[in-house]
């Protein structure tokens, strides 16, 4: 059984590293930093940023290779080299070429580099260069190379015809068995233990070589590798082998042949031609494509399913049944078939899964009971057989969890959406059926666990937690409910349970809990470490495998993290957490832990979400604490116009800037990377530069840090990185210095001393003469602010005569008024003036009052306060808090003021209340830009604390009045409903009362007809017995007696419609709400009401205008009830159109004068979370007089008989039970208008 996932790999596209599409080579430097053989050059990666370096024009890169000099060889197109730092670290391409004799220099490329210990080996298809100790060697064949391999340090390769050579001391030699090769070509060689060597061919697959002979390796994958022609491969840490080929991707097998993992572009990678495979440091898999790189996490114990895998929908609940794998989805249950590997077929089919039919429905959890497998899902709970479902116990709501009783195993647990069901299993038929729900039960079951004692605990959804006493049977069973009051923690969210071999943890949104069963009481739990049993620390997702070990999703707020604490043989448990860390961004809604073997082991654990399923096999090892660099790749000035530094020191552990820098370059930015590429997106690092800061800084995923304004002096930058696997690295330290400023340098301080020496006594000089000329200026000064002194004395007397008659208004309007005459007076060089107050609910400023202007017409001028902004404040000059001089204006409303001309320059007032500007006083010129000078604009700050109070006062008292008008309006509201609902009471007993003494007298009057007409029909038969006289008598008097009888039974239905009324206003609701569709009901009444007339009236006419916003959407009502309120209004609409129209066809009319047209017109608008319905007819409106009655009970303004007067008052209560408002507009002898607003959501509803 091959259940092969996909494992986590990255592609890296030709847009990302910046080159052409095909690459050829790959390695890695001793600091862990990558190089790829490209076409365009050598591509190098750090983990954070590419770079190309140019080997030369148009020159392809083949090969690379780290030598134990530490540099990267590189075999190219015509040319042969090496990379080296240059002055400031930049990587450069040095080439070799000038080693080689020049008439050996006409080579076209080379196709291999190896680094051994005898040298760097060069292989070109005519030639093979060796670079020792500063020189070049050389070896021409007789016939063209193939392609060559180092393995354990000797380098072996294919000359076509001859067959499999070695390099031994200074020569090439047929190694035996060597010929079988002559005609087969090689594409792979590695060492495969005890001496051996697996060799890879294009035509006959796999060999294994002894040294002696060389015998085929069979594999599960033979005809594969010859079908998608094998190119490459490499033996990776675990001893299992990569293969890279031309069509089909890469394959991985172990050392017995089997296939371990299939990597193609069906899985995701980028492309299937691959032309090298390479590991890294980090046991990662390098993937060279045709088209791209790509890096593959292999060996890795971690493994995805997704839709690439036929796995759709969010896992929900994983489980493995009779050796077959199921997963519950929100899109039903699939089972994973395995893959179909064959060494005889070169396709591979890959492990996928397949859905079970006839069942397609949100699933929430599996169950194996025995050799049944049970599905609960949003309809029900199905059994599985095979890859077909049928529906077992059919549910109005979810079917959330199952759970097999361990006292009583042919008994299982269904959690439903509000309460506990049950499932009985039958010996005899050996099926599974209902068995009803267990009493008491009525919250939402998500999780189930039994104890030894037959106790069951649920644990529910926001609900607590639920304990079942099951030990006296099943019918009434005791049931207790903990909640906060029982320890459990404010907002601990979902309920869950984790059982542990004999007891039970209980995992909430708040940490892990124990129950105390002497204290009823839930405790923290500190088994699993202290930190579990915090509050701040969340825990989710949990599961228990088959060492008892438990393995937990928890953390602090979004950073969650999956760990499983592995129990000790004292009983403690020690947590482990680096295999999981590639899960950092995986959402997990599920774990399971197999707990029988499989053919793939035992111990494997699933893990599940919305991203899909990962296998995580405990078996497979990796090494998450390997080694790897911190780098420091580039430093520069910030203004980015100098490189300081390249990324390469020729000393890594002791980087250095060449040379001290100038302070003008005090400014630096470093550039840092780390590498480690498994999932490098989340490398963090740590930095800090000596002798500036502190210390170190905090762990953040920037790559760079700048540092501005840097002192003199000696400095070191220290940085550091942490991996995905909380590995940490060692430092990366460069140390630099920067000179003083030149103003600092010894030189400078002599040059400073001379020139304090001539400037003492220059200033004593000048500071004499200074002193006689300030005497005569302080007399001048003396005399200018005596005078002004003087007139500031005149102006206060007149502020303060202002104040006090601004001050003795108390109405907003005659402050106003107040403010511009005194205002006038102060400058008389203002013309007009006026004052714009803030509108708080329209967000505009208004005229509140003008003189000059006049205000009737500008009462409909309006400005936003952006506008006014513009106008009178930004780029205006500013003198003093809020006073303004204009003298660039820009026309707002001067057009519609009646004013011959704009004004020219403005003096302008703003008057601010808690942060908003409420008004603006602005005086006018129309004749001079210059007309107000500072001496203005400092007279009026003086006087604007006063205006502004003055406004203020009047704004607050207005206020006042306005809250206290609609304090009075909400009394008398309140005082109405409290009638209403108190006249409903009332209404609803009598209604009760007379109900049945009204039957009884509708039924006895219908019954007395009857009588009377059985008697008439008997006296007609014996009328020739009886006299003719009585006859016609008593014929008068049964007449009498049925024409009253009918009239007693037609007031009595009269009054039971009044009664039915009487009892629909006291009713509650009548129905549920719904998600409505409003414009549909609205039509509906319009259509029933407009045709229910027009049976009453066959005359009746009426023009309709309808006006439906079409995103008012839908509301929660109950329709019924709020249709009945639609249908009372437009029944009334529609009756007071009748009557108008009755009246205006019976009144005189003038010859040519126009037509009553009876119209209705039916109106929705959006507000938001609610929506308006107006509903209004040209009828013949209604009186103020009774205005106020209308919705009161049995008011009517239609004739005796024709109306109950409990129809309005029906409709206000329903539309108040709805949380909505109701009210009317109206004009008698013009219109009538009803306003309906309803919230389009119901706040109670559950």
């Amino acid at each position: 059984m091959k259940e092969i996932g996909i494992p986590y790999f990255k592609n890296y596209s030709p847009k990302e590293h910046g080159g052409d599409v095909q690459n050829w080579a790959i390695a890695q430097d001793e600091r862990g930093v990558m190089y790829f053989g490209n076409n365009s050059g050598v591509l190098e990666y750090d983990g954070v940023s590419w770079r190309l370096i140019p080997v030369k024009t148009g020159s392809v890169v083949r090969a690379l290779a780290l030598a134990a000099d530490g540099r990267i060889y590189v075999g190219a197109q015509s040319t042969i080299g090496f990379l080296a730092p240059d002055a400031i670290g930049q990587l450069q391409y040095v080439s070799l070429l000038d080693s080689i004799p020049p008439e050996s220099r006409d080579f076209v490329e080379i196709a291999k580099v190896y680094a051994t210990k005898s040298g760097v080996y060069f292989q070109a298809f005519d030639r093979l260069f060796l670079w020792s100790n500063g020189r070049m060697r050389l070896w021409r064949p007789d016939h063209p190379f193939h392609i060559s391999f180092v393995v354990n340090d000797v380098l072996y390769i294919r000359q076509p015809g001859v067959g499999l050579l070695q390099m031994a001391g200074d020569s090439l030699q047929l190694i035996r068995d060597g010929e079988k090769f002559s005609e087969l070509r090689i594409y792979m060689m590695l060492p495969f233990g005890d001496n051996k060597i697996l060799i890879g061919t294009r035509e006959q697959g796999l060999f294994v070589y002894d040294g002696v002979k060389a015998l085929p390796f069979p594999t599960e994958i033979d005809a594969f590798l010859l079908e998608n022609q094998l190119y490459h491969g490499v033996m990776l840490a675990n001893g299992e082998v990569a293969l890279a080929t031309l069509r089909g991707g890469v394959a991985i097998i172990d050392r017995s042949g089997r296939l371990q993992l299939l990597l193609d572009k069906d899985a995701g990678l980028q492309d299937n031609n691959v032309w090298l495979l390479a590991s890294d440091a980090q046991q990662g898999l390098w993937l060279a494509l045709n088209n791209g790189i790509a890096r593959v996490e292999t060996p890795s114990p971690l493994a995805l399913f997704d839709e690439r895998s036929g796995l759709r929908g969010s896992v929900e609940s994983t489980l493995r049944h009779r050796g077959t794998l199921y997963v519950a989805t929100h899109q039903g249950v699939f089972y994973l078939k395995p893959a179909v590997v064959s060494p005889r077929s070169p396709a591979i089919s890959r492990a996928a899964f397949q859905p079970i039919r006839g069942i397609a429905e949100q699933c929430w959890a599996l169950l194996s009971a025995g050799e049944t497998l049970l599905a609960a899902t949003h309809a029900g709970v199905y059994q599985i057989e095979g890859a077909q479902a049928r529906l077992l116990r059919e549910s109005a709501g979810h079917s959330y969890a199952l759970y097999r009783s361990k006292k009583d195993t042919t008994l299982i647990y269904v959690g439903l959406e509000n309460g506990l069901a049950l499932l009985r299993f039958n010996p005899k038929t050996r099926q599974w059926s209902e068995a009803g729900e267990v009493n008491g039960v009525e919250v939402e079951v998500r999780d189930m666990a039994e104890t030894a004692n037959g106790i069951l605990w649920l644990g529910t959804r926001s609900q607590g937690y639920l304990r079942v006493d099951l030990s006296d049977g099943l019918a009434h069973p005791p049931i207790q409910i903990f909640d906060r009051r029982h320890g459990l923690p404010e907002d601990y969210g979902w309920a869950s349970l984790i059982a542990l071999t004999g007891r039970e943890v209980f995992a909430t949104s708040k940490g892990l809990l124990r129950f105390d069963e002497k204290a009823q009481r839930f405790l923290p739990d500190t088994t699993f470490g202290a930190i579990y049993a915090d509050s701040a620390h969340s825990t989710g997702e949990a599961a228990v495998d088959h060492n008892d070990n438990l393995w937990l999703q928890s953390g602090s707020g979004t950073a969650q993290q999956l760990g499983v604490a592995v129990r000790q043989p004292n009983g403690s448990y020690v947590w482990q957490y680096s295999p999981f860390a590639r899960l950092s961004d995986f959402t997990i809604w599920d774990i399971y832990c197999e707990r029988e073997e499989t053919l793939m082991g035992v111990g494997n654990t699933w893990i599940g979400g919305p991203e899909g399923l990962v296998r995580y096999d405990a078996a497979a090892q990796k090494d998450y604490a390997v080694n790897f660099s911190a780098l420091l790749r580039r430093v520069i000035t910030v203004n980015g116009d100098s490189v300081l530094f390249g990324g390469t020191g020729i000393n890594e552990d002791a980087l250095t800037m060449a040379s001290p820098l100038p302070y003008l370059n005090n400014s630096l930015r470093f550039e840092f990377s780390a590498s480690s590429y498994d999932n490098e997106s989340v490398n963090r690092f740590q930095y800090y530069l000596e002798n500036f800061d502190k210390g170190w800084s905090a762990w953040t995923k920037e790559t760079k840090k700048d540092y501005t304004n840097i002192s003199e002096g000696r400095y070191r930058f220290h940085v550091r990185a942490k991996n995905a696997y909380d590995h940490v690295s060692a430092e990366a330290v460069y140390s630099f210095k920067i000179l003083p400023p030149w103003y600092r340098n010894w030189w400078a301080y002599l040059i400073y001393l001379s020139l304090a020496g001539f400037g003492v006594y220059g200033l004593i000089k000048y500071r004499t003469q200074q002193l006689v000329q300030r005497s005569r200026a302080l007399e001048e000064i003396v005399q200018q602010r005596t005078e002004k002194v003087r007139q500031q004395t005149e102006e206060l007397e007149t502020l303060d005569d202002i104040v006090k008659k601004i001050n003795r208004e108390v109405d907003l309007e005659n402050v106003l008024r107040s403010l511009l005459d005194q205002g006038l007076k102060l400058f008389p060089q203002a013309e007009k003036a006026s004052v714009l107050l803030y509108d708080a609910n329209s967000g505009l400023f208004k005229f509140a009052a003008a003189a000059g202007y006049d205000l009737a017409r500008m009462k409909d001028i309006a400005f936003t306060p952006a506008q006014l902004a513009q106008r009178y404040t930004t780029g205006s000059e500013q003198v003093g808090e809020g006073v303004y001089i204009v003298r660039n204006l820009q026309n707002l409303y001067e057009e519609n003021t009646a004013s011959p001309a704009g004004p020219i320059s403005v003096l302008v007032m703003t008057a601010v209340r808690q942060g908003q500007t409420e008004a603006y006083l602005i005086f006018d010129n129309l004749s001079s830009p210059d007309a107000f000078s500072q001496s203005d604009a400092h007279k009026l700050s003086r006087f604007r604390s006063h205006a502004v109070s003055a406004i203020i006062k009047a704004e607050i008292l207005q206020e006042l009045q306005e809250k206290n008008i609609e304090i009075i309006k909400t009394q008398e509201q309140l005082i109405m409903q409290e009638k209403l609902a108190s006249l409903g009471s009332l209404t609803a007993g009598i209604a009760h009362e007379i109900k049945n003494p009204l039957n009884f007298v509708n039924n006895f009057a219908v019954l007395s007809v009857e009588l009377a007409q059985e008697l008439k029909e008997e006296i007609e038969q014996q009328e020739s017995k009886i006299d003719s006289r009585a006859v016609t008598a008593i014929t008068e008097l049964l007449q009498t007696l049925q024409q009253n009888a009918q009239k007693i039974n037609e007031h009595g239905k009269r009054a039971d419609s009044i009664v039915r009324g009487m009892l629909q206003h006291s009713r509650a609701e009548s129905g549920d709400r719904e998600n409505t569709d409003l414009t549909a009901l609205l039509r509906q009444a319009v259509s029933l009401a407009y045709h229910g007339m027009r049976a009453q009236e066959n005359g009746f006419n009426v023009t309709l205008e309808e006006d439906y916003d079409a995103t008012a959407g839908t509301i929660d009502v109950v329709p019924q009830d709020v249709s009945r309120v639609f249908l009372n209004l437009i029944n009334n609409a529609n009756y007071a159109v009748l009557q108008k129209k009755k009246k205006w066809d019976e009144m005189p009319k003038p010859a040519g004068g126009a037509g009553y047209v009876p119209t209705l017109s039916v109106r929705t608008k959006n507000l938001g979370d609610k929506v308006e319905i107006r509903i209004r007819d040209n009828g013949t409106g209604i009186p103020q007089s009774v205005k106020d009655k209308i919705f009161n009970p049995f008011f009517t303004t239609k004739p005796p008989g024709q109306g109950t007067g409990l129809g309005l008052s029906i409709s206000y209560d329903i539309i108040q039970k709805h949380r909505g408002e109701m009210r009317v507009e109206t004009e008698e002898g013009n219109f009538t208008e009803f306003i309906i607003t309803l919230p389009k959501t119901a706040s109670n509803k559950s």
